[in-house]
């Protein structure tokens, strides 16, 4: 996973240009569009299973879920219809998914809303600077430089890029989220075949999963859904029961 820069190299020297940086390992470019890409088709997968819960017309549905710009929102539409409907096992399965789902995405976030940087100091690496602390930069770099204006004494506050700041991603750390994102995407396909057996088969014939059971068994043995049940199980989390 992605280290930040306070541990792999805390006196690295930004500023290096991310082009040349990028042109120099071009395998940093290729995969962090592959995320990119691959993330996007997750939010559909997810559009999808919103229509198949709720059970709408189809652009109704995706009218709901559409206008729930953020994330965090779309996953409680999803939760609070799974809960009306699952038994708490189903449940379980399903939020295991939309949790895999969601941290699979994470990285997705970082690329496209972190501030892209690199150094010569950490080749083959893509550099992400948190906007937050970027932000926090700004505004003691705006109010030293009012200061220094007004002749008034220099306020606290660094206007330099903090180490602990900037997360490191390596060909590798890149590599493991497109294969994350892969293995969701798969895991999405594999829990349409177990709850909604018929239809899959009628939608996909190319895929053979046996029976239900084996496209769970299939399902819960990738790592990202097995990790995510690891962790709904450990918080010892349950659904409500199904109102009649």
């Amino acid at each position: 996973m992605p280290q930040p820069l306070s541990k792999v190299m805390p006196n690295a020297k930004l500023g290096a240009d991310v082009s040349d940086a990028l042109k120099a390992c071009p395998e940093l470019a290729i995969y962090s569009a592959t995320i990119l890409s691959s993330s996007a088709k997750i939010d559909v997968q997810l559009a999808t299973l919103m229509i198949k819960i709720i059970g709408l017309e189809n652009d109704a549905a995706l009218a709901v879920f559409d206008i729930l710009r953020a994330a965090s929102l779309q996953k409680l539409a999803l939760d609070a219809a799974a809960k009306a409907g699952f038994n708490e096992q189903d449940f379980r399965i399903f939020s295991a998914l939309t949790s895999a789902a969601e941290t699979a995405q994470k990285e997705r976030h970082r690329l496209a809303h972190w501030i892209w940087a690199a150094s010569d100091d950490v080749p083959k690496s893509l550099l992400l600077i948190d906007p937050k602390a970027e932000k926090l930069r700004g505004e003691n770099l705006v109010r030293q430089l009012e200061a220094l204006h007004n002749s008034r004494p220099k306020p606290p506050g660094s206007i330099s890029v903090n180490s602990a700041d900037v997360l490191v991603y390596g060909l590798n750390d890149l590599l493991r989220a497109n294969r994350d994102l892969l293995e969701v995407d798969c895991a999405f396909l594999e829990y349409h075949f177990y709850r909604w057996p018929a239809k899959s088969i009628k939608a996909d014939r190319h895929q053979d999963y046996g029976s239900s059971e084996g496209a769970l068994q299939k399902l819960t043995s990738r790592r990202p859904i097995a990790e995510a049940l690891a962790r709904y199980d450990a918080k010892g989390q349950s659904a409500p029961k199904a109102q009649p």
